[in-house]
């Protein structure tokens, strides 16, 4: 398992039901949104589970999901908060590990 991957597995199991305190719905919720990017940047951007580092992750990638979410998931004109939040929180989660 690569550092990224690492690293979501402990903002799952440890940091956010621990840490945050939050409820098993709302951690669902961020699994769902990183799950979603995970996809995005395999089908979308053609980086496989097992080249996906943090170093592939920029601002282009992550406004990229965003109007992925939008335009080929169907979303309405505005982000889900769900979508945000996961792609928000977790970088900061990351470092500060």
């Amino acid at each position: 398992m690569n550092d990224f991957f690492d690293a979501i597995r402990r903002f799952l199991l440890d940091y956010l039901p621990k840490q945050r305190c939050l409820s098993e719905n709302t951690i669902l919720s961020y699994k769902q949104a990183l799950n979603l990017f995970v996809a995005y940047m395999r089908d979308e951007m053609g980086i496989g589970t097992t080249d996906l580092t943090f170093s592939r992750i920029d601002r282009d990638a992550i406004l990229g999901f965003l109007a992925w979410l939008e335009n080929a998931r169907g979303m309405q004109c505005f982000y889900p908060q769900p979508a945000i939040d996961g792609t928000a929180v977790f970088p900061g989660f990351c470092r500060t590990d």
